[in-house]
């Protein structure tokens, strides 16, 4: 029978959601912040690291509950439903409301900060003016090298 390893083997502590996740000073310097570290010694276009230092940042504010989580904020959109009884019944009336609502967020279409955060994005519908007066630019100047 295999034994216990020993006492200065087997050194664990207890940490929250939250020390986990951002760190616990002097004892563990967390999981994102460990993320972030070996991203900066990776070759990632300014894009994309972008992008996943927004969803670094709300896994660290959900950790730190700064954000809700998705089963907080439907919990609560219930309970805050006009239809809602108190009596743990989640109707068709409630149930549509939720599904619309929830369709509306994901499509962008309504905001949630309360589980989002406030995101943004380095991405546009439109093109600048800047750039579609370079391209403008650029077509004549090849035209005339041309013609």
């Amino acid at each position: 029978m295999a034994e216990c390893c020993s006492s200065d083997e087997c050194q664990y502590t207890l940490m929250t959601i939250n020390e986990i996740i951002n760190g616990k000073e002097n004892e563990f310097p967390g999981l994102v912040p460990l993320i972030q570290k070996f991203l900066t010694s990776m070759d990632i276009d300014v894009d994309t690291q972008c992008s996943i230092q927004q969803y670094l940042k709300l896994i660290q504010l959900r950790a730190k509950g700064e954000l809700m989580t998705t089963a907080r904020w439907i919990r609560n959109f219930v309970a805050k439903h006009p239809s809602y009884k108190f009596d743990s019944v989640v109707n068709e009336r409630i149930n549509y409301d939720l599904l619309t609502t929830v369709d509306r967020i994901t499509q962008g279409k309504e905001e949630c900060p309360e589980i989002l955060g406030h995101p943004t994005s380095r991405t546009r519908e439109h093109i600048p003016n800047a750039v579609r007066k370079a391209e403008k630019s650029y077509s004549n100047l090849i035209t005339e090298k041309v013609t």
